[in-house]
């Protein structure tokens, strides 16, 4: 596999581009963390001491991120720096951008073995690079990017197995398998994938039976032990880490719905994440594209495998297996030449199916759940562009190359905008020590890690909108609150868009920020902040309003925050008439 020169700076300027739009603004945020994820990461590694206190005591994502992020830690304050509080969220979040560049490799290594040319290769690389979602993740302190790179090295390692028949490739994929596994247990759903290697037709010969049984042992016992190694308290502390997976299995099966999973009450999966999650993180392009795509290596798969039993009869066959497992080179097409060319694309196929369906079917959608799949729609749009090419649809080939690379170029570019700017939460922060007078009374949303405004010599009262329907004696507590206060700030979209769309389920909340919006409640809007993804050129300007999408594609790094003053006050009976809705 030989790049000549100038394919070899063309991939090399793709993949320092897609380092860039990773490492760009990886402080966001301007000092403040808003990302509930990375407090539980940055906590547990401060709990570790070597060697005498190695339990991170944090069993929602595995260790290995956790251990990763404490042992670069030592090593920066072996070296003389100083580490302090916030120095760890920028290591974890520099390794998220690591891990996502180092992606990128592996995806362009991939491409090039499942379609042996370097263009569509080239081409898939660089839509991965600028893949909205991927960009996102990898601004975060969190493991998604880490497992990505960890999964789709293990897909490479088996497809290049397949090509080499080297078996160190296959034990090597079960250790990447049992790290992705250490990063997110997760990733155990690729477990399957080896079942791939037991494919066979005709007879069943018993001392190759034997030998393949054999290696799938190896194989799970190179991933549990690799397992165990990064992720020793799994077993370590077995008592706390099932209670933990008991406990994250009831809130992503819906079995415990808890606040931050009310978004998804009422929703439908997969038609959730066709509306919610892809068409922002992957823009209309690698959408549509990869679905065909997705759709045309079923397609193939299906058929290749139907084909087999017609090349040869029953005994020539079983004879042909017999040789082809021998590893002895057949030169007429038969069931051997098709099961070897198909499986890659069966590896890949597979690989994507199980991991999206696993995630994409619980009650739990968030789209960090599915966030390791997206570089396969790129794959996908490459095959298809790939498969068009090989029917002699050139023109239409190209058409769909500019297109894909045109459209997915502006979408990512919109939501790049984002971190070019102040982050808005500080941006608002700003005005209002700019235009509020000081100690004014703030009445804001509770559940946020950081509440505007985040700094100035103001009061703050936090009221929780969430348990206001559960507990209806609340209601004579936020009628105090909103007598006293002087404004009223909205944190996100995350109450009133998710309570007015189950107004019946929670009618005192919805009631609330229904009369907020139509200022019967004594509040009027002053002033609204918003970094939606947008673009802006020759006079001419466009803009997302994302607030649709699933709420942690905008909570984290882009929330809408909207001020309201306070005009009048409204008597006590009539406030909480209006918020009992009579």
């Amino acid at each position: 596999m030989k790049l000549n020169r100038d394919f070899n700076f063309l991939i090399f300027t793709i993949l320092i581009f897609g380092a860039f739009l990773r490492f760009y603004k990886i402080d966001w945020g301007d000092g403040y963390f808003f990302h509930p994820d990375e407090y539980h990461i940055v906590n547990s590694v401060n709990r570790l001491s070597f060697p005498t206190q190695m339990n991170p005591n944090f069993f929602s994502y595995g260790s290995f991120t956790i251990y990763l992020i404490y042992f670069t830690k030592l090593v920066l304050l072996k070296l003389g720096f100083s580490v302090n509080y916030p120095s760890v969220f920028f290591i974890g979040r520099i390794y998220s951008a690591l891990f996502s560049t180092l992606s990128l490799f592996v995806v362009f290594y991939l491409t090039k073995r499942l379609t042996k040319k370097t263009n569509i290769s080239m081409l898939v690389t660089f839509l991965t690079a600028i893949t909205p979602g991927l960009i996102q993740q990898a601004h975060f302190a969190t493991p998604e990017s880490s497992l990505m790179f960890w999964l789709f090295l293990t897909i490479y390692l088996v497809v290049s197995w397949l090509e080499h028949k080297n078996r160190k490739l296959l034990y090597l994929s079960a250790i990447t398998l049992g790290v992705a596994s250490a990063v997110k247990i997760v990733a155990i759903t690729f477990l399957p994938i080896y079942g791939l290697l037991m494919f066979d037709y005709g007879k069943i010969f018993s001392k190759y039976f034997v030998r393949k049984v054999k290696s799938l042992f190896m194989i799970v016992a190179l991933i549990c032990i690799t397992f165990f190694i990064f992720f020793p308290y799994s077993f370590l502390d077995w008592e706390h880490f099932r209670s933990s997976l008991n406990y994250e299995g009831s809130v992503a099966n819906g079995s415990q719905v808890v606040f931050y999973t009310r978004q998804f009450i009422n929703t439908v999966p997969i038609i959730f994440q066709f509306q919610k999650i892809l068409p922002y993180s992957l823009g209309p392009a690698l959408l549509v594209f990869g679905l065909l795509g997705f759709l045309v290596l079923a397609q193939n798969i299906i058929g290749a495998f139907k084909k087999i039993p017609s090349f040869q009869p029953e005994d020539e066959l079983n004879a042909h297996m017999s040789s082809y497992f021998r590893g002895n080179r057949v030169h007429n097409k038969s069931a051997g030449d098709v099961i070897k060319k198909s499986l890659p694309h069966a590896v890949i196929f597979l690989g994507f199916v199980l991991f999206f369906l696993s995630n994409s079917l619980l009650f739990a959608k968030w789209a960090r759940f599915i966030a390791p799949t997206f570089p396969f729609w790129a794959i996908f749009t490459g095959l298809f562009i790939d498969k068009l090419e090989a029917t002699g649809k050139k023109k239409l080939a190209n058409i769909v190359t500019i297109t894909t690379i045109f459209v997915t170029v502006f979408w990512s570019t919109m939501f790049f905008s984002i971190y070019t700017k102040k982050d808005i939460r500080v941006s608002a922060t700003n005005w209002v020590q700019e235009n509020i007078k000081p100690d004014s009374l703030f009445l804001t949303e509770a559940r946020n890690m950081l509440e505007v405004p985040l700094a100035g010599n103001y009061k703050k009262v936090t009221f929780d909108f969430y348990d206001l329907d559960q507990n209806p004696k609340m209601l004579n507590e936020l009628s105090k609150n909103l007598g006293e206060a002087d404004y009223f700030i909205i944190q996100g979209r995350r109450i009133y868009k998710n309570h007015q769309r189950l107004a019946a389920q929670y009618p005192l909340v919805n009631n609330f920020y229904t009369n907020l919006f139509q200022g019967t409640l004594g509040f009027t809007k002053l002033i609204e902040f918003t970094s939606y993804p947008q673009l802006s050129f020759v006079g001419m300007s466009f803009e997302i309003t994302d607030e649709d999408a699933e709420e942690t594609w905008s909570v984290f790094d882009h929330p809408r925050i909207i001020v309201y003053k306070k005009e009048y006050n409204l008597e006590k009976e009539k406030l909480l008439s209006i918020l009992k809705g009579r």
